[in-house]
């Protein structure tokens, strides 16, 4: 059985829900909305968005606490593998996280042995992370958990509207990565 929220159950319902005021929530089918501001569909498209980050956070970290690893900390292993080493304030530009849990998480990974932290004598103010060998052993079993998790998640979309939505990410994101 799946559990559905109060929003989820909106949703189901055919509801799209509007903050009036601080003390006022708006109930509105959605065929009621025959056309929408760019501003009202910017805003649904931000909750959307939101909700879904959330839940691909939270759906990714459950197979993967059998390995005692988080999204965050799955994500820095996959981002440090890709290259030979790399900077903290690399890492930031991928994983999205304050400084503050970024610093944190590889710290942890550090104390675990998955990852090490250095300084080189060329430039004592960058912070470098590399994984170690046990890193890399541990690396393509979270890949694999990840995989089947994200396979899971589109099994039951189209090929036409994951082609769709793919399409319609990529434009947001832009050519650099950072928006627009």
């Amino acid at each position: 059985m799946t559990e559905v929220g109060f929003g989820g159950f909106l949703a189901l319902c055919n509801f799209d829900v509007y903050i009036v005021s601080s003390n006022k929530v708006a109930f509105v089918m959605k065929d009621q909305i025959s056309n929408p501001s760019i501003e009202e569909q910017a805003a649904r498209l931000q909750r959307g968005l939101a909700q879904l980050v959330n839940a691909l956070i939270s759906g990714l970290n459950e197979p993967l606490a059998s390995f005692d690893i988080d999204s965050i900390d799955y994500t820095i292993l996959k981002a440090c593998t890709g290259v030979e080493t790399i900077t903290i304030k690399d890492l930031r530009k991928l994983v999205p996280v304050d400084y503050v849990q970024l610093s944190r998480s590889v710290s942890l990974l550090e104390d675990r042995g998955l990852v090490r932290k250095f300084r080189t004598k060329g430039d004592r103010r960058l912070v470098y992370v590399q994984v170690t060998e046990e890193g890399k052993i541990l690396l393509p079993k979270l890949v694999a958990i990840s995989e089947r998790y994200f396979t899971l998640l589109v099994k039951d979309i189209d090929a036409g509207e994951l082609a769709g939505s793919i399409a319609v990410m990529e434009k947001m994101i832009g050519e650099d990565g950072g928006g627009g």
